[in-house]
């Protein structure tokens, strides 16, 4: 089965006579291209337009002639072909920029000659009056407007009406906290157990952590960070936020390092040609469960949260005020949540939740090894329980050896003082000696802090706190 996956697009018209937007939709039909577009609200010259896309070179999900979705044109493809097409056009795809060409018309030629050194002295002039960075720069104007008679154009412009706002067109680019509004929310994160004590002091705010399944739920009183400089960008993360200033809901899903956004102001209408009679239902289906909220409903359900993408994708549609208890709902996640990111009750109402609190640099590090010891960790959990049972579950096993050791160790170091027959001592007995000696106390030592930190921290070697099944949580609501 193809994998396919949302990308954005722009089409700039720099003439709005010699293109139109039905151009632009009849382009598309003809090429049979599968998406959405629409003119942006904002400048009715511009045309975003969303593509479904896979395989390594991109290729752009088309009818063909069975009524089949194949892999057509590649993006590379695409773009050259659009900006070849359409006239005066300039064309924005995946970080690649066609800028429109200099078309600027007839001109009409006197019969008179000019004088040549005359206009090379008034050329001279100008030249000598104009400023550094007032002079064109590659067809552009000082005031940074095109001399091609349209907007200039960003590599990642933003999308129609800010409904899916992804970062596909820079697949390096990690958004800054900076993009993230302030205000409540909740996140759900492929993360371990043993990284929130990092985030919980890093942030500077009690996080509240329930497990489900192969993801973790984090809520606090302000929108939960993913990341810090301890903890690296986790492959899948789900955060909603709700602004401070005006109530606005945001979504953020990234998974493999893209991103993708969404503000419940509705999407983008499908091509005009999608909507036809004789359109076959595939095509439409497709682009109701790819792109728009089916495509950011996929990313966040992931195969890793327990919901369905018909659901998610449905909370994506519903009126913004009524956006949070949606995506709670279709996500599966205890109705607590809602109040608690209403500010209406403590993060402690979540049935589960294990709270973590921001500590000192030592016990957030103690924390820490206490759970990657108990298998909540990047520690494969079967190497963990190997440790847990040999030095934790049986203290007098590991006494008993340490003991053995140091005896061993004690008599090759007196040996090593000791004179041979040669007459002198031996520094590698010595050192030996020294080496299991020590080795023996630090291991008795090591057992001793970490028996002391999870009985602090975890409660139980097991960490059967954190193994509370999903059932479980739906049933506690």
């Amino acid at each position: 089965m193809t994998a396919w996956r949302p990308i954005t697009g722009s089409i700039t018209r720099l003439d709005t006579d010699l293109t139109s937007e039905q151009d632009i939709q009849k382009l598309f039909a003809d090429e049979r291209i599968i998406g959405r577009g629409s003119a942006n609200a904002l400048n009715r010259a511009q045309f975003d337009f969303e593509l479904a896309v896979a395989g390594r070179k991109l290729r752009v999900a088309t009818l063909d002639e069975s009524h089949e979705i194949i892999k057509g044109r590649s993006l590379e493809n695409l773009a050259g072909y659009l900006h070849e097409q359409l006239r005066k056009v300039e064309v924005s795809l995946n970080g690649t920029v066609l800028h429109g060409p200099l078309d600027i018309g007839a001109v009409d030629i006197e019969d008179d000659v000019p004088d040549f050194d005359a206009s090379h002295e008034d050329a001279t002039v100008l030249d000598e009056a104009a400023e550094p960075g007032t002079s064109e720069q590659n067809g552009r104007l000082a005031d940074g407007s095109s001399d091609f008679g349209g907007a200039e154009t960003s590599s990642n412009p933003d999308d129609n009406a800010g409904t899916d706002r992804s970062s596909d067109a820079d697949p390096h680019h990690k958004p800054h906290r900076t993009d993230i509004p302030q205000g409540r929310g909740f996140a759900l994160a492929e993360i371990t157990t043993a990284e929130i004590p990092v985030l919980a002091t890093s942030q500077r705010q009690a996080i509240g952590a329930v497990k489900l399944g192969d993801v973790r739920l984090l809520i606090a009183d302000g929108a939960p960070q993913l990341e810090s400089w301890m903890v690296p960008e986790p492959a899948y993360a789900l955060l909603f936020v709700r602004e401070h200033q005006d109530g606005c809901p945001l979504l953020i899903v990234r998974r493999m390092g893209r991103e993708k956004r969404w503000d419940w102001s509705g999407e983008q209408p499908a091509f005009r040609w999608l909507m036809l009679a004789d359109t076959p239902a595939d095509a439409r289906d497709f682009v109701r469960d790819e792109l728009g909220a089916g495509g950011v409903a996929r990313a966040a359900v992931a195969d890793l949260v327990d919901a369905t993408f018909s659901a998610v994708r449905e909370a994506l549609l519903v009126p913004a005020d009524r956006a949070l208890p949606a995506l709670v709902s279709a996500l599966r996640l205890p109705s607590q949540v809602v109040a608690v990111v209403n500010g209406e009750a403590g993060i402690d109402t979540v049935p589960g939740v294990r709270i973590f609190q921001p500590q000192g640099a030592a016990s957030t590090f103690t924390e820490a090894l206490a759970w990657e010891v108990a298998g909540e960790g990047r520690v494969h959990s079967g190497l963990a329980g190997v440790y847990r049972s040999v030095y934790l579950e049986r203290p007098w096993l590991t006494s008993i050896v340490a003991a053995a050791q140091a005896g061993v160790g004690g008599a090759v170091l007196m040996s090593g003082f000791k004179k041979s027959l040669g007459g002198a001592r031996s520094p590698w007995k010595m050192v030996a000696g020294a080496a299991l000696v020590a080795n023996a106390i630090s291991r008795i030592a090591t057992t001793q802090y970490m028996s002391a930190a999870m009985r602090r921290f975890v409660g139980d070697v097991s960490a059967q706190e954190m193994e509370q099944p999903v059932s479980d949580i739906h049933q506690g609501e």
